[in-house]
Parts: structure tokens; sequence; C-alpha cells
């Protein structure tokens, strides 16, 4: 049992049997340990070294010109690299592509295993119209209105009527391979889906739409009688429908959409609400909503308080005028009290002569 205080060190010890001192020149211990070292300058015969630092480097002087060019060289140079990169190599689909020649996104990487990003492509209305704007700026083309853009790209709802629905057999959502799948009406991202692209007649979300604009929507069908799968949807938006979106029937069961411009175009660069002249602008659709119900609610308050001191006057009048009467009828003399008093006097005897006494029966 060791009872010293000082534990052992557990490691093994170090074989220094092939160790040679510089103090004394024996083999065994260290020069820090050595008890008898010589004095007549005895020197160690010097060996190789291992892991020594070369020398003879030559320094290089660098300005921070030097630096500054090179950083620019370098960012120049990874500039060039990422315009030259391999276009398969975009993993993410931008998701407001409206047609399909448009996706660039060819699949997932066999090296990046993710989720299908074809399937969920939502269009929005004023992205997609400035950047057809921005291509033919830089093709040198002249910019074309909103209406006119949008009145070349309609979109045609194939749908059914209020009378057509045939709730018994009321159509339900069917899953179509290669389909978007925000029309799943189950799926949170649904209420992004305009009401003219769900396709299931049980969608409690879209159903007050379809009901009064008298169209169901169904999916059309290919050659074979199959139906296409819709790849794309718009973007449904937070204002009314009919600040959004103009319908038109074009026949039977068919229905033309075209977005209408949200804003015009100075109202999100430099109009506020008194300025913008657009009576359905969504831009200030809420600032002016906002503002015309407090001016109707001050009205109301104002009209409220007039009432209110119409209402005192006249009762101030009706109390004037009834005070008025009853002191007009305190100064009339009362000549019905004064009859009665002549009348009683003449009753009793006076200026009639003398009292003929009681009668006799």
């Amino acid at each position: 049992m060791d009872v010293d205080a000082n534990q052992r060190d557990p490691r093994p010890r170090r074989d220094k049997s092939n160790i040679t001192c510089y103090g004394c020149g024996k083999q065994g211990h260290f020069k820090r340990d050595c008890r008898d070292r010589k004095k007549d300058g005895w020197k160690a015969v010097p060996v190789k070294e291992t892991a020594t630092i070369e020398k003879g480097i030559p320094l290089i002087e660098v300005s921070a010109h030097d630096v500054y060019e090179s950083q620019c060289t370098r960012d120049d140079l990874e500039d060039a690299q990422r315009l030259n990169a391999n276009p398969g190599n975009n993993v993410f689909q931008p998701n407001d592509t409206l047609h399909q020649n448009d996706i660039r996104w060819e699949g997932p990487l066999d090296d990046c295993p993710q989720e299908d990003l074809q399937g969920n492509v939502l269009c929005h209305p004023e992205n997609k119209y400035r950047r057809e704007q921005e291509k033919r700026q830089l093709q040198g083309k002249k910019p074309q209105e909103w209406d006119d853009y949008w009145n070349g790209r309609p979109y045609f709802s194939k749908g059914r009527s209020n009378d057509d629905v045939d709730w018994s057999q009321a159509q339900t959502f069917q899953i179509v391979e290669g389909e978007c799948r925000r029309l799943h009406p189950g799926r949170a991202d649904h209420i992004q889906v305009p009401w003219f692209q769900c396709v299931t007649d049980v969608c409690g979300y879209h159903y007050k739409e379809k009901l009064s604009n008298d169209h169901w929507p169904v999916r059309t069908t290919n050659d074979d009688g199959l139906p296409k799968p819709l790849i794309w949807t718009f973007d449904r938006g937070s204002a009314p429908e009919s600040f959004l979106w103009t319908y038109r029937t074009v026949d039977s069961g068919r229905l033309r959409v075209v977005p209408r411009r949200a804003w015009p175009e100075e109202c999100h660069i430099r109009w506020t609400p008194d300025q913008c002249p657009s009576k359905d602008c969504v831009f200030h659709l809420w600032d002016k909503a906002s503002r015309e119900h407090d001016r109707r609610q001050a009205r109301r308050t104002r009209q409220q308080q007039r009432r209110a001191r119409e209402a005192a006057v006249r009762a101030r009048k009706a109390q004037q005028t009834t005070l008025a009467a009853d002191v007009s009828n305190m100064n009339q003399p009362n000549d019905t009290a004064e009859g009665d008093a002549s009348q009683s006097q003449y009753d009793l005897g006076n200026d009639s002569g003398a009292f003929p006494g009681p009668s006799k029966h």
C-alpha cells in the first residue's frame, strides 16, 4: 500500500539510455539533470535537427496598392467563373414563372436530393410584367402598357355553371402527376390559389366566389381524354378580387381572366394616398379606406353633437315658454272670484233691503 502523499505519475517513464548529456558527455540523463558538469568547455557533437525553419527565404514587400489590385482581380475572376458556370447547376426555381418554357430547373441534382420545385410555380402578375419589360428594354424594344401586355396573355378557365353542378357527384380533389401541389385544398398554401384555378367543388375556401361568379372550374383534357395537370398558379393576392381580376365569359363554360394593375406606376415610387388618382388602387386601398372611415366617424360625431345641442335648445325654449305662460296667468285679474263674492253678498241680503227673516213653511 502506497501511503506517500505525493502520488506517482502513472505514465511509464521515458527510456533515457540513448540520451547524451551536453554537460558531462555521459548517457542516461539530460543536461538540466546533470550533477557532474565539466568545466573544460566540453561541446556536444551536433546532430541533424528536425522540424527546423528553413532560412534564407527572401521576404516579399507588398504595398496596399498591390493588395487592392489583387483583391479586385480576384473579384473579377470570381464573377467570370460565376457567369461561365453551367446553368444546369441552378437548383432553385424562381417562384413567379408563368409559362413552362421559362423554367430553368431541370430536375434534382444527384448530389443534392431535394423536393421537386417545378410543381410549386407561383405567378405574380406584377413581377412577371416587370421582368418582361426589362427584357424588352435590353432588346431595344418599346415597353408595353399593362393592359396591352396581359390582354395578349389571358387565362382561360374551363368550368361549369351552378345549374350544371351535380352535388350528389361533386368533384373532389384528385391528384394528377406533375400538377402543382398547391391545388390540394388540405394544404395551408391553398389560400394562395385564386378561385378560378381551384378544381375542387367541395373546397370551402373558394365556394363563395365560385357560386357568385356562376363558374366551377374543371381540368382541361388532352387528345386521349385524360386530365391535364396544372403546373402553375396565379398568386391570389390580398385585396378583394374585384380590384385584381377582370372576368368575361367567352362562351359556354369558358371564363376569360386578365389581371388588373394593382396600382399605378407612380404609386409605389412617390405618390401619397392624397395624390393617387385611381379609385381602386390596391397600393393605397387600405390607407384610403382608413381615412374614409375616420372622416365618416368624425361626421357622425359632429352630427350627434349638433343634434344634442339642438335638443337642448328646444328644451330650453319649451321651458321658457311654459314659464312665461305661468307669469302671464298670474298677472291677469280673476273675474270669476269677484263674481262669486258679489253673489254671496246678494244672497245674504246686502243691498236688498231688510232681511225678511226665516221663511215659514
